[in-house]
């Protein structure tokens, strides 16, 4: 504005179809810096406000890509995304989607699943096009909270936000991911300290509320989680993750009946073992005990994971089968399972005398002392 001569001098304005605040500033901010004549230098920002080159971001690839990697959708985000580096191999944003998406698919199985090398193998691609690049050190920091060295993950993350080249919303991302492991450690006042920072930086992005719900649930403040929980429903239904998150802080609530719609949601969008298995202890739960056994022998056709089996043997533990809950667990064992709270699984209560459940717990301990940093 020419306040002496009340006119207007240059303008710019944006239009975001996704409602984000966040990638809506970066854009006019960098916008008005250059119009300014100021010196940029190179911004990292949140994968889901990457648009690559001109000639990629006008790709269908490219859109179908985000599209799928904003609602979970695994098997979409994969072949969309393999696509995308094949038609731009030296991009380094679609490497990022790629990574991305590989470490949805991996999550669950954990190092021990089949695409587990090829998400090692893009994050060294990524590193290659554009070494500087911070999201190979951040989905690899994920990982470490997967196998339990949280504290290695809360070093590499505070270096990471160390950085002068993030872009509000991916520092807000960052912040959200340390104090994931921060709750780990009972240290509650930094974690929430970080995630209200998180939300304050990208108030519109259902992962911040995702993650603040997710900390404040393994604090043990239920009621709270759940008001989180819902904002990222809110924010994107289509999530099975956000669907499967307030399903478990109801359950945890013991709002059974309550729990089963968001279960049976995720388990829908995902066809995710762990989650379908959820959706059976959830009926079980609510006194709907044929419909949940119906929904176990469902799950347990599904692709296995760790954690799927392992919420299959809480059901069946839950509905009185203790062979089956016994062979579940030996099987999630068998899968690379290292949860340190197993022995105080209620579900587990009745097993707890059975020579076959020590010796699952003794093998559980033996193996998460063996990755302790």
């Amino acid at each position: 504005m020419d306040a002496r001569r009340n006119r207007i001098v240059w303008g710019t304005e944006r239009s975001v179809a996704d409602g984000s605040l966040s990638a809506l500033v970066a854009s006019l901010s960098g916008d008005i810096a250059s119009k300014l004549g100021a010196a940029q230098s190179k911004l990292y920002d949140f994968f889901y406000y990457l648009t690559g080159s001109p000639a990629m971001k006008g790709s269908p690839d490219f859109a179908t890509a985000l599209g799928a990697i904003r609602l979970h959708d695994r098997e979409g985000s994969l072949s969309a995304t393999q696509r995308l580096i094949e038609g731009f191999p030296k991009e380094p944003d679609a490497h990022v989607l790629r990574a991305f998406a590989l470490l949805m698919v991996s999550w669950e199985g954990g190092t021990s699943s089949p695409r587990y090398a090829e998400f090692e193998e893009e994050l060294a691609a990524l590193d290659r096009v554009d070494p500087e690049n911070p999201w190979d050190e951040i989905f690899r920091n994920l990982f470490l909270c997967r196998i339990g060295r949280s504290r290695e993950a809360i070093q590499s993350f505070t270096r990471v936000l160390g950085r002068a080249d993030l872009t509000p919303a991916a520092r807000g991302n960052v912040l959200s991911l340390r104090a994931q492991s921060e709750s780990q450690f009972a240290d509650s006042a930094a974690a929430i300290r970080d995630l209200e920072e998180s939300v304050r930086l990208d108030p519109t992005n259902d992962i911040s509320y995702v993650m603040y719900a997710y900390a404040l649930q393994r604090m043990r403040r239920l009621e709270e989680a759940l008001i989180r929980s819902r904002q990222a429903v809110a924010l994107q239904p289509a999530s099975d993750q956000n669907q499967a998150q307030l399903g478990e802080i109801l359950a945890g609530l013991e709002r059974w009946k309550e729990a089963v719609g968001p279960f049976a949601k995720a388990c829908e969008l995902s066809r995710r073992q762990s989650f379908c298995a959820e959706l059976a202890h959830a009926l079980l739960k609510a006194g709907r005990a044929a419909a949940a056994a119906r929904a176990a022998r469902e799950a347990g056709s599904l692709p296995e994971s760790d954690w799927g089996t392992e919420a299959l043997a809480v059901y069946y533990a839950e509905a009185g089968n203790r062979s089956e809950a016994i062979r579940m667990l030996q099987r999630s064992l068998a899968l690379g399972l290292d949860d340190p709270e197993l022995a105080k699984t209620p579900a587990f209560a009745s097993l707890r005398g059975d020579p076959a459940f020590r010796s699952i717990l003794a093998e559980m301990d033996k193996r998460i002392a063996g990755k302790a940093p």
